[in-house]
């Protein structure tokens, strides 16, 4: 890993989630961090490649980033 790793908060988890097409709150409970453009939830490596942004739909992230918002939360988090 690196020196500046930083934990992924709920809200960029979800967007995380969402950009990736994974379940919404599929991470919830898992440990999320991230560090030079690539995540890793749980030890493993993920990343999200640049061509998902400039493919991502704007107005359907915006839409389920409010409709599970309310399920998101900082729980897990917390218990790190």
């Amino acid at each position: 890993m690196a020196s500046d790793i930083r934990p992924v908060f709920p809200e960029e988890r979800l967007l995380f989630e969402i950009l990736l097409n994974c379940k919404p709150n599929e991470y919830i409970e898992k440990s999320v961090w991230a560090v030079n453009g690539r995540y890793y939830i749980d030890g493993k490596s993920v990343s999200l490649p640049n061509s998902l942004y400039k493919t991502a739909d704007a107005d359907n992230i915006a839409k389920k980033l409010e409709e599970y918002k309310a399920d998101n939360n900082y729980v897990f988090l917390i218990k790190l």
